[in-house]
């Protein structure tokens, strides 16, 4: 047995090697392949009717919800989005703020001013002295965006905070209370 060992000692150090080498190489090289993949804008998700979600909406998102928990510190206490762990991932932040636009409860950027506006006048009243401007301006260096993502982000937190507290008030029915119901009112039965 030694004697094969001997014998074959160069062999089985490159065979080791080798493997070792890919043992260690393999993971890192797996995730920078699926990262340059997911920036290149090749679909990471459909929805709807076969629209698709790339890499770069998801970064898009990512950069969003950066803004958005800057706003959530701000704003603990009228923030639904903790309720339903929005704020924790850029995809469940995407599809919410996504829903929110389609339902037409997002506005533009003059409804994230006026947010940041409420939230200065709250601060103020609280014995702080800041400007609308002011919180601006931290939100865009904290988060590295510029003043219309900013204010465009804001808005979209709106808007889904407002679509998660429609949902939040809606009765829970079953499918078959929904049919009993419909009948009576509409048909009179």
């Amino acid at each position: 047995m030694f004697k094969l060992l001997r014998q074959y000692n160069q062999w089985i150090l490159v065979v080791g090697g080798t493997l070792l080498l890919g043992a260690f190489l393999m993971p890192s090289a797996i995730t920078s392949c699926a990262q340059q993949s997911a920036i290149s804008g090749a679909p990471w998700a459909t929805y709807g009717d076969g629209k698709e979600l790339t890499g770069e909406d998801l970064a898009h998102a990512r950069k969003e919800l950066a803004v958005v928990e800057l706003l959530r510190g701000m704003n603990l206490q009228n923030d639904p989005l903790g309720a339903v762990g929005a704020h924790e991932d850029p995809a469940h932040w995407w599809m919410l703020s996504e829903e929110a636009k389609l339902a037409g409860l997002v506005g533009g950027p003059g409804e994230g001013e006026a947010t940041l506006a409420a939230i200065a006048a709250a601060s103020n009243a609280a014995g702080a002295n800041i400007t609308t401007d002011t919180v601006v301006r931290n939100l865009m260096r904290a988060s590295g965006a510029n003043r219309d993502f900013v204010l465009e982000t804001t808005a979209k937190w709106r808007g889904a905070a407002r679509l998660i507290t429609l949902c939040q008030s809606v009765d829970r029915i079953s499918d078959k209370r929904l049919e009993k119901f419909v009948a009576r009112g509409v048909l009179g039965m």
